[in-house]
Formats: C-alpha cells, sequence, structure tokens
C-alpha cells in the first residue's frame, strides 16, 4: 500500500509539473507575439500610413527586425566569449573585437538599407520619423514594466 501511495504522489508529481512548464512556455510565446501585435498597431499609429502601404511597410520592418536580432544575439555571444576566456592572447582578443565591429557594421548596413526600402513605398519624412517613434515605444512599454501606466 505504501509503494502504491509514493508511485502514485510520483506520478502527480511529474504529471502537474509538466503541465506548468508547458503553460508558462505557452504563455511566453504569447507574449512575444502580444508585444509585436502592440508595437504593430503603435508604429502603423504613429506613421499614419495609407492601408495599401501598410502591409509592405510592415513586411519590411519585420525581417529587417529580424536580421538585426540575429545580429545582436551574435554580438552577444562575441562579447560573452571575450568575458569569459580570461586566458585568451591578445591577437584572439583582438580578432573577437575585429569580429564583434564587423557584425556591427553589418547591422548599420541592414538599418539603412531599411531606410533606403522604406523610402520606395512612403515619404522620407515618415521614414526619417522611424527610429524616434521605436524609440518611443521601447519607453512607453519599459514605463508598463515598470507599473508606469501613462497611456
Amino acid at each position: 500500500m505504501k509503494k502504491i501511495t509514493v508511485l502514485l504522489f510520483v506520478l502527480i508529481s511529474i504529471f502537474s509539473t509538466d503541465q506548468v512548464y508547458g503553460f508558462q512556455k505557452e504563455e511566453k510565446k504569447f507574449s512575444r507575439e502580444k508585444y509585436h501585435a502592440v508595437q504593430k498597431l503603435f508604429i502603423l499609429e504613429k506613421l499614419d500610413l495609407s492601408a495599401e502601404n501598410e502591409e509592405e511597410f510592415w513586411t519590411i520592418y519585420m525581417n529587417t527586425q529580424k536580421q538585426i536580432l540575429d545580429s545582436q544575439r551574435k554580438c552577444r555571444r562575441i562579447r560573452k566569449e571575450l568575458y569569459e576566456n580570461d586566458s585568451a592572447t591578445i591577437s584572439e582578443s583582438n580578432k573577437l573585437f575585429d569580429e564583434l565591429f564587423q557584425i556591427q557594421k553589418e547591422e548599420l548596413v541592414i538599418k539603412e538599407n531599411l531606410m533606403k526600402e522604406l523610402a520606395q513605398i512612403m515619404p522620407v519624412k515618415k521614414v526619417l520619423k522611424l527610429p524616434r517613434i521605436e524609440e518611443q515605444f521601447r519607453r512607453s512599454m519599459i514605463d508598463k514594466i515598470r507599473g508606469k501606466n501613462n497611456d
């Protein structure tokens, strides 16, 4: 009887733990989707684009954001490597620095190409507003996270 009780307790623990972690993964996924939805509404509202330009803008914008995110991940990996590798030689460190700066240059080229592509589908004044709108969005999200509901 005691073995059955222990076995039942272990099975219930495993089952409930799996559901909790599965729910957290699903919740995290939802929050990323929700973030992008809120970001899209915010940016498109501020830019005041026509319906035909909105779809094209958002496709170009999100593709570029994915490229930028990939380059930022590469930079983080290199920085982590630099910080963790205390025994690296000067030449190895210089090589990592060069790689880091090359990735950052590529990121600037990606951003430049974004601005050029967007200038072809919308007025240049609106393209120039985009970096400021992105910063406003980041600030509003930080304020919401900190509990400042300044909508």
